[in-house]
């Protein structure tokens, strides 16, 4: 009996011609089609605000059926740098670290926290690490 895959695959080529996606999520797709390796540190920075907003606005409402674009973009950032496939379990921990990427860097935009961006991973290695750090600490906040 042979064993069932179930990790997530991308399909790059499907979702650059999907035109239903959004614009961010096709153009990741097409950077790491030419590029295969891209850090989630530079894919935040890269963000627009209008981009980092839209995306934002999916984090708020995992109902919307647009919340599979933040899945999808977390797998492709996975493996970007270097992981492998998700199954059911990992994709659900690649989605929740990614929404709270997108937190963290809208909060960084707005000037309430410092943010490492080199630390944006999905790695294990990376769990232990500062993220953020509050600012105003020093003025009582």
């Amino acid at each position: 009996m042979a064993s069932k895959d179930t990790t997530f695959h991308v399909n790059y080529d499907r979702v650059i011609n999907e035109k239903d996606l959004l614009a961010v999520t096709r153009l990741l797709a097409v950077d790491l089609k030419n590029n295969p390796y891209k850090s989630v540190g530079d894919f935040m920075q890269e963000l627009s605000d209008t981009d980092l907003d839209i995306l934002g606005d999916l984090c708020d409402d995992t109902e919307c059926a647009k919340f599979s674009e933040i899945v999808l973009i977390s797998e492709m950032l996975a493996r970007a740098e270097g992981l492998d496939p998700a199954d059911a379990n990992e994709s659900y921990s690649r989605t929740s670290a990614m929404v709270g990427f997108i937190t963290c860097e809208s909060l960084f935009r707005k000037g309430l926290v410092k943010l490492y961006r080199e630390n944006m991973s999905f790695g294990e290695d990376q769990k232990d690490k500062v993220l953020v750090e509050r600012l105003g600490d020093e003025d009582g906040y």
